[in-house]
């Protein structure tokens, strides 16, 4: 599935080839076990690739959204260590060290790995959801209005986004050639923004 996400589509007669990504259906997507970890390493590393300014405290494990809480059975509401996605937190130990202060690059390509790993410890999310690498630069990088210079990437993001915060536009998906997602956007997407890991009882750092 993974390996035919893309084909070529026209526009209208005579207009220029455009790529237009394909993103597996969410119920298909949801049987990864590691779903909601790799659509929020997605999200951050959108949030990495910003233009108007990175902010490296997403790494920290005190920052508000951070990375770690990823782990989560639910992405940005806080969770007891317990409840996290054992793989995702194991992913994250190896690439960051806490209170380190990762430069763009660094972060970019820390993320990645993660994702990587991830990604590769499930052969259902090898098949619905793609693989994170070669790393992706920033759309900045090249040329790109999207954050995410990979379209399948920001594809996946903006689609995981969209079911899980409630974020994004159909414009946004339709200039860069991800299909509109099929389900309703979530309507309560704000009550998992600001939290930090030990926000809540029985979570820990």
């Amino acid at each position: 599935l993974v390996a035919a996400m893309t084909r070529l589509f026209a526009l209208a007669a005579g207009a220029a080839a455009v790529e237009e990504l394909v993103v597996a259906p969410r119920e298909q997507r949801e049987q990864c076990p590691h779903h909601q970890a790799l659509g929020c390493f997605g999200d951050a590393l959108e949030k990495t690739c910003e233009p108007d300014g990175y902010d490296p405290g997403v790494s920290s494990k005190a920052a508000a959204e951070s990375i770690w809480l990823c782990c989560c059975p639910t992405p940005y509401l806080p969770c007891a260590v317990g409840d996290r996605d054992e793989v995702c937190q194991a992913a994250l130990e190896r690439q960051f060290q806490d209170g380190v202060h990762y430069t763009q690059p660094h972060m970019k390509a820390a993320i990645s790995l993660a994702w990587k790993e991830v990604w590769e410890q499930s052969a259902v999310c090898q098949e619905v959801l793609p693989n994170p690498m070669p790393e992706s630069q920033c759309g900045a990088e090249i040329g790109e209005q999207r954050t995410i210079g990979r379209a399948d990437l920001f594809c996946q993001t903006v689609t995981w986004q969209w079911e899980q915060l409630g974020d994004g536009n159909e414009p946004e998906f339709q200039r860069n050639g991800c299909p509109i997602p099929s389900s309703p956007r979530a309507i309560d997407g704000d009550s998992r923004k600001g939290h930090v890991l030990g926000s809540s009882e029985n979570s820990e750092l």
